[in-house]
């Protein structure tokens, strides 16, 4: 494993035990879903421009429409390049991919029940 891809793996790692997480997501749901905001600026302009207007030990976000699943979905494919999705998540996660500008073209994406299918 090269350099890059131990600290995306650690990062991913820490992020599912909360550790050292700065940027909270309270979801529509009613869940909390954790990350880290430099990994969440260098994969959004839009959430690297919210998030250095204020330079707080922690960031909370609130996504109303968004469920914690959703909002999963999108951090796995931040920070391993992959995602699951289910069919009843798909648009809602296309549509937050493209509202946060999330660069996606070279995601490996999982079905729920489904073979693996890259986007490529």
């Amino acid at each position: 494993m090269g350099f890059k891809s131990h600290m995306m793996a650690t990062m991913a790692k820490w992020r599912e035990i909360d550790y050292l997480t700065d940027t909270t997501f309270h979801c529509h749901d009613g869940q909390k879903v954790s990350a880290h905001r430099l990994v969440l600026a260098a994969a959004s302009p839009l959430l690297k421009e919210a998030m250095s207007q204020d330079l707080c030990d922690q960031v909370v976000i609130i996504v109303p429409e968004v469920t914690s699943i959703v909002m999963t979905a999108i951090l796995d494919l931040v920070y391993k390049g992959r995602m699951n999705i289910t069919p009843t998540s798909t648009w809602a996660i296309r549509s937050l991919v493209e509202i946060l500008k999330i660069n996606a073209e070279d995601v490996s994406v999982i079905s729920a029940g489904a073979k693996k299918i890259d986007t490529h």
